[in-house]
C-alpha cells in the first residue's frame, strides 16, 4: 500500500527477486491508498506492506483499523519520516523499512516479516458470505449447521452463513 506508483513497483520487483532467491509462491496486490485498500480489505493476507505517509487515511490507522478486524495478518511498515517508528508499537507491526529501500534491507526485514506469519500461520477456510470474504480459524468454529444449500458456520459468537454442502 503506497500512494507512490514508483516505490510500488520498487516492491514489487523486491518481492518477484525475493520469490526467485528464496523460492516460494505467492500472490501480490497493490493498493494506491490505504482507503482503497480498506474498502476492499477481506482477511486473505498474511502479510501487509505500507507506506506510513499517505493523502486520506495513513498508513498507521489503517493499520488500526485492520488491526480490529485481523489480528493475524503480519504488518511491515516502509516510511521516509523514522519518527513514526513509536506508533507501530500499537498496532505490532514487525518493522520499519526506511526510504529509499534498498533489496538486501527489505529482504533482510521481509524475512522476518515471513518467518513471523508462518509463525502465526494457523489452518484457514475462507468463507464467501453475503457481507463478503472470510478467513476463518478453523479450531475457531464450534460447530457447522446445514440446512438447504446453505451452511451455517458459528464462531464463537458470530455465525457465517455460505452456500454450499458439506
Amino acid at each position: 500500500v503506497d500512494d507512490e506508483q514508483e516505490e510500488r513497483e520498487v516492491l514489487q520487483g523486491y518481492l518477484r527477486r525475493y520469490a526467485q532467491e528464496y523460492g516460494g509462491d505467492f500472490d501480490v496486490d497493490t493498493f494506491s491508498s490505504a482507503d482503497e485498500l480498506l474498502n476492499k480489505y477481506s482477511m486473505i493476507y498474511d502479510v501487509l506492506i505500507f507506506d506510513i505517509d499517505m493523502p486520506g487515511t495513513n498508513g498507521i490507522e489503517a493499520a488500526r483499523q485492520i488491526r480490529c478486524m485481523d489480528r493475524n495478518t503480519v504488518l511491515l511498515f516502509v516510511t521516509n519520516i523514522a519518527q513514526y517508528a513509536i506508533n507501530g508499537y500499537e498496532v505490532d507491526v514487525v518493522d520499519y523499512i526506511i526510504k529509499p529501500i534498498g533489496y538486501y534491507d527489505f529482504a533482510l526485514k521481509y524475512q522476518r516479516a515471513i518467518s513471523k506469519a508462518v509463525q502465526k500461520k494457523q489452518i484457514y477456510l475462507i468463507l464467501e458470505t453475503v457481507e463478503g470474504t472470510r478467513r476463518v480459524d478453523v479450531f475457531q468454529i464450534v460447530y457447522v449447521e446445514t440446512l438447504g444449500h446453505y451452511l451455517t458456520f458459528h464462531i464463537g459468537e458470530e455465525t457465517f452463513r455460505v452456500r454450499g454442502n458439506i
